[in-house]
């Protein structure tokens, strides 16, 4: 009997020990989440745009391995930022938290040009979110050098996608050429413990 017990209470002490519930994980990516929507508002606030929260309780539905939030900011009638934050609720996966924001623009009429005038406000968003080596001018470099690869030697258009991964900053960019284009930054929220000292220094 003191056996059976044994085996039975030996998998819980072991959880208890040195497992991360999914409840514990959430909670924790809730915190993140939230730091991050605050300083991402803060970034906003000298441009005058507002963030708004997308995320439907659908999203979140119990039993979900991921807990995510959706997040978005109207430049324009023909621009968008959005901003994923996503944490795997499983601890084979660490639980890091990810983040990804793309600028996207649609085309309206005929071909615009690149609207490079967004790429501070898209950077702001960014450094926002914890990677302050997302410069404007990196974005502006980006942008500019996938229009350069994107244009054969006639001057005709041709779509595609250009990929940036200096120095571990993650950039894609791209364009169909036709209807829109987008800019996106793909990385990691800082841990907790960071986010929380940098907000109360």
């Amino acid at each position: 009997m003191t056996r059976k017990l044994a085996i039975l209470i030996l998998p819980l002490l072991l959880c208890l020990t040195g497992c991360t519930s999914k409840e514990e994980v959430r909670e924790t990516a809730i915190q993140q989440f939230d730091i991050c929507q605050t300083a991402v508002e803060e970034a906003l606030r000298p441009y005058l745009f507002v963030l708004q929260d997308d995320t439907n309780p659908e999203d979140n539905y119990e039993g979900s391995d991921y807990y995510v939030r959706y997040l978005s900011v109207s430049v324009d009638s023909n621009t968008e930022i959005s901003i994923i934050l996503e944490n795997p609720l499983n601890r084979l996966r660490d639980n890091e938290s990810r983040v990804s924001v793309s600028l996207s623009h649609s085309y309206s009429g005929e071909k615009d040009t690149l609207p490079t005038s967004q790429t501070e406000l898209f950077a702001s968003v960014v450094q926002a979110t914890g990677n302050t080596a997302v410069t404007e001018d990196l974005c502006r470099n980006v942008l500019e050098d996938a229009q350069t690869k994107e244009n054969s030697s006639d001057g005709s258009y041709r779509e595609g996608e250009y990929t940036s991964e200096k120095d571990g900053i993650y950039l894609y960019y791209y364009d169909d050429g036709e209807l829109s284009w987008s800019l996106t930054y793909e990385g990691t929220l800082p841990p907790l413990e960071n986010s929380s000292e940098e907000n109360s220094g």
